[in-house]
């Protein structure tokens, strides 16, 4: 299974707020979080092929031009499932999540998020996306990953 990985700048290591304004971006094989990703995708022949990092303002602000560099990402790298975070409750974070994952789809593509319940991406766009709840915070990685993993192998499927 090839998955590729949307997050934003501060868990793509770039930076806090400061860095919020960045375009999208792509780099080969998994960043960040998408490294425990990477670990338990292992266990399913599965591999992050490419993370997409984008500034949690740009995204927002500039959603068509970030969207165009994030399709042409998706059509080059050719993933069985989008995932998109996880977001926790980190509002702007949410939106690209959820921004991601409705033009994968739209390209044909699976796409799964995560994000606490009240994150504004879930509060928006509810209906347009599949997530998995999280806690509001990032101190819920190591519980959120197994649950995307399992989630997301089944849309590839």
């Amino acid at each position: 299974m090839k998955v590729l990985h949307y997050v934003n700048q501060f868990f793509g290591g770039i930076g806090t707020e400061e860095h919020a304004n960045i375009p999208p971006e792509v780099r080969d094989g998994p960043v960040g979080p998408g490294r425990l990703l990477e670990n338990a995708l292992k266990t399913n022949n599965g591999e992050v092929v490419a993370t997409i990092i984008c500034g949690d303002n740009f995204i927002v602000e500039e959603k068509e031009s970030a969207l165009e560099i994030i399709v042409a990402a998706l059509k080059k790298y050719k993933p069985d499932v989008v995932v998109a975070g996880p977001a926790f409750d980190a509002g702007r974070y949410g939106l690209g999540c959820a921004y991601v994952c409705i033009e994968a789809q739209r390209i044909g593509i699976p796409a799964i998020t995560a994000m606490h319940p009240e994150n504004t991406g879930i509060l928006t766009h509810r209906k347009d996306i599949v997530a998995v709840p999280t806690s509001s915070e990032a101190s819920g990685m190591a519980d959120a990953i197994p649950k995307i993993l399992k989630l997301a192998t089944k849309l590839a499927k």
